[in-house]
């Protein structure tokens, strides 16, 4: 191999333009959700790649005469988070499950999952949801963030609340934040991680590419 493809980075774009035409009700939103959490999985994915930590998987599940079948970027069912894990583990980054910006981003993937995967709402009599889709997440940008109204209140549907300009601007600043933390949390003084590294410098503008 001599190298590959990275075209993660126009999604971290589309994310970034939706978010910039949304406005305080605005579909744009949904687009930036989704293609944000497009791009940090796009991330996570290129690190994988690049440091050829799947090779190195690999090597060590065959040594063990295990499967690494669960761990392969090119599964489409491995959870996200896995993938995350499988990369701080291997890269040795320690600890990271109580960061905040761990936590942030697992909330936009719960929240990309709900709208991808979305699923009927039914309704009490007076108009309130019978069941509480999406409630950790969305009872933390409510309650925690504050940037989205009541979403279980009578008579509203969740997704309606969350197509507003503060959320697209949590999505943008959530993945660009992750980037920079997962930077900071693998860095190797001698090397660096070059995946990382990359995506910082182009989701905080310091290559001037745009």
């Amino acid at each position: 191999m001599t190298g590959y493809i990275s075209e993660g980075i126009r999604f971290y774009r589309v994310a970034g333009a939706h978010c910039e035409m949304a406005d305080a009700d605005s579909q744009n939103a949904y687009v930036s959700v989704i293609f944000a959490a497009m791009y940090i999985e796009s991330v996570i994915n290129e690190a994988i790649f690049h440091d050829q930590i799947m090779t190195k998987i690999y090597e060590e599940c065959s040594a063990k005469g295990r499967a690494a079948i669960d761990l392969d970027i090119y599964n489409e069912t491995v959870p996200f988070l896995n993938k995350v894990r499988l990369v701080f583990e291997h890269l040795n980054a320690g600890e990271y499950t109580q960061d905040i910006e761990y936590i942030e981003l697992s909330h936009l993937m719960t929240l990309r999952n709900f709208l991808v995967h979305l699923k009927p709402v039914g309704q009490l009599q007076g108009g309130l949801p019978e069941r509480k889709q999406c409630r950790k997440t969305l009872t933390y940008l409510f309650k925690n963030l504050r940037i989205i109204e009541d979403p279980y209140r009578e008579g509203v549907h969740w997704t309606d609340v969350i197509k507003t300009r503060k959320v697209a601007e949590w999505s943008l600043s959530t993945v660009t934040n992750a980037v920079a933390w997962m930077y900071r949390k693998t860095h190797d003084d001698r090397l660096g991680n070059h995946t990382f590294h990359w995506h910082r410098l182009l989701t905080s503008g310091e290559t001037g590419v745009k």
